[in-house]
């Protein structure tokens, strides 16, 4: 019985310590562009699976109500001003487990 609580202990030890931390992480091939000029966005995250990211600039601007999922996609902006960009990532599909959450401001002329 000793045996088994020790087997059953170092086990939980080795699952628990081999679990990784999730990181979110946002790359922008530009942090400034124009109504006409895409932005890329990149997830540099590490140890996720999904992705939610949302945006938030001038009032009215079409972008504060988009949501993209993919990892890597590009957007043009409509609405000249300043944005904030956020990026939260998930261990796991479907949205879930661990979560880690990223910001980044960029321009648009």
């Amino acid at each position: 019985m000793k045996k088994l609580l020790l087997t059953i202990s170092a086990l939980t030890v080795l699952m628990t310590s081999c679990k990784k931390e999730v990181v979110s992480c946002i790359q922008m091939d530009n942090t400034t562009s124009s109504t006409t000029s895409p932005i890329v966005f990149t997830s540099c995250s590490e140890n996720t699976l999904s992705y939610i990211w949302s945006f938030s600039g001038p009032a009215g601007a079409p972008a504060n109500s988009l949501q993209f999922s993919e990892p890597i996609f590009d957007h043009t902006f409509t609405v000249p001003g300043t944005y904030t960009v956020e990026l939260v990532a998930y261990e796991r599909y479907s949205w879930i487990g661990d979560q880690s959450t990223a910001t980044a401001t960029f321009t648009i002329n």
